[in-house]
């Protein structure tokens, strides 16, 4: 009886303080410290210490701003060009005047006349010539580790890349860093302006060079895109032409798809994308409707570092996307020749590139193939033939010369099947072949024909290493014969 009481005791201690409002229980603690903090008492009645001390707290503060507002910021440019040149190893100057302004929510700089050089092997030209740039940022975001600018404005840049032989590039600050494959991540940028905008780039390892035009508006006018970039150039002294078109910098957000239009055509190729980044300043993510047409899918080599075969006449469409590294064109469909083709074709462009593609064809002309193994292909306008010259008469597949120094550079597999085969000499019913590649050595595996009375299967595991142009191909080639 005892315990009991004293439990009720105790739950009812415990309940009737629960019970007290949470105003009641603030002003209990405000009493308390009233009575019992030092600090509280010091500024409540402070002393002579305590005077001085705000006094010179105030006084320094005071000093601090207005130091700040009378200051000549020019007076940073020699410094700060002096570090980021011995930073980068290249020359940096700010040329211009320099003004800041720090008491705003939204705090700004103007730098006038930039001067970006070139790293030493690049030395004969800039990498980047600004007139003038103004940049402000959003206090509140920043304070909460985030890079929001309501302003970005470009006046004249004038920027050369150039990327060398070896693979050096002109505008890479971490040259010795491995290159990710990874796109470029922008702050939020709410109102873009580029001003007379310039470009040229100098790609020598495939002897690609742009010269382009960039302006950005707030507003879109009689129809012109708010985003532009139109130039021209030349790709192994064929012509080359690039234009980019999107929507204005003006409010845009994050979780807001950012539509664009591109148009890239040269070596003989035309690559039409209409799509969205999908996360605007997140480069590295975006999705679009591609169209690829052109002589020869080899030539696409030129304009994408891709290895592709040799190959008729050709239109395709299909669902390209980039995920950081990840390249897929996914569900495309069209034609090859005189056959249709169709498949998912994904690259992953990390330090060594390597391409996985799975093909498929319903009806296949057996002249387009050999095109693909080195015939030289003659279709005619309604693409409904293909007349493939073969280098070595009798036989099935052709001796065919592979670009060698190409198919080095990358890996990869091949699935490709044809369900059914136009009327031949051959008499071929179906095709089925595989392909992998690694480190320079190629696999064929499957290599099968079905025909109307039997099977003819290469025999498989067989792989060569890539030294000479015909080495891959010439035991395939010998031992495939045909004798009618």
């Amino acid at each position: 009886m005892a315990r009991s009481l004293k439990w009720n005791d105790m739950w009812s201690g415990v309940r009737d303080k629960a019970l007290v409002p949470a105003g009641a229980r603030a002003r209990d603690w405000r009493d308390w410290i009233r009575q019992n903090d030092p600090v509280y008492a010091a500024a409540r009645r402070p002393g002579a210490a305590e005077k001085w001390a705000a006094s010179v707290t105030l006084l320094l503060i005071a000093a601090v701003v207005v130091f700040l507002m009378l200051f000549d910021w020019n007076w940073l440019r020699g410094p700060i060009g002096r570090w980021a040149s011995a930073k980068y190893d290249r020359e940096i100057a700010l040329r211009g005047d320099l003004d800041v302004r720090l008491f705003s929510w939204t705090p700004s700089v103007v730098v006038n006349d930039l001067k970006f050089g070139g790293p030493d092997w690049a030395r004969e030209a800039d990498t980047a010539n600004v007139q003038r740039i103004e940049a402000s940022v959003r206090l509140r975001k920043l304070f909460a580790g985030q890079i929001e600018m309501p302003l970005l404005s470009v006046t004249r840049p004038d920027v050369v890349l150039i990327a060398a032989e070896d693979g050096r590039k002109s505008w890479a600050l971490e040259p010795d860093k491995p290159d990710t494959g990874e796109g470029m991540k922008l702050p939020v940028i709410q109102q873009l302006i580029i001003t007379d905008g310039r470009i040229r780039f100098d790609e020598q390892r495939r002897g690609l060079t742009l010269d382009a035009t960039v302006t950005a508006r707030e507003t879109a006018n009689d129809g012109d895109a708010g985003f532009v970039l139109d130039g021209t150039g030349a790709l192994n002294d064929s012509p080359l032409t690039l234009r980019i078109e999107g929507g204005p910098f003006i409010n845009i957000r994050r979780n807001r798809p950012y539509n664009f239009e591109a148009v890239l055509s040269g070596a003989g190729s035309r690559l039409t994308a209409d799509g969205a980044i999908t996360r605007p300043f997140d480069l590295g993510r975006f999705n679009a409707t591609l169209t690829l047409e052109g002589q020869n899918l080899a030539d696409l080599y030129l304009l994408t570092g891709v290895t592709l075969p040799n190959t008729p006449r050709y239109r395709l469409a299909g669902a390209l996307s980039r995920d950081e590294r990840i390249w897929t064109f996914k569900d495309f469909d069209g034609r090859v020749g005189a056959s249709d083709l169709s498949g998912d074709v994904r690259v992953d462009a990390a330090e060594r590139l390597r391409v996985d593609a799975d093909l498929t064809s319903r009806r296949l002309d057996l002249d387009d193939l050999l095109a693909v193994l080195g015939g030289r292909p003659q279709t005619n306008a309604a693409a409904t033939d293909t007349e493939t010259t073969v280098a070595a008469p009798g036989r099935l597949l052709p001796d065919a010369t592979l670009q060698v120094d190409r198919l080095r550079t990358m890996d990869g597999t091949l699935k490709y099947r044809a369900a059914a085969v136009k009327a031949n000499d051959f008499d071929v019913r179906a095709v089925n072949l595989g392909a992998d590649l690694k480190d320079g050595v190629l696999a064929l595996n499957p290599v099968s024909f079905a025909f109307n009375r039997g099977e003819l299967n290469a025999r498989p595991g067989s792989t060569r290493r890539a030294t000479r142009p015909t080495a891959m191909w010439t035991s395939a080639c010998r031992a495939i014969r045909w004798n009618p």
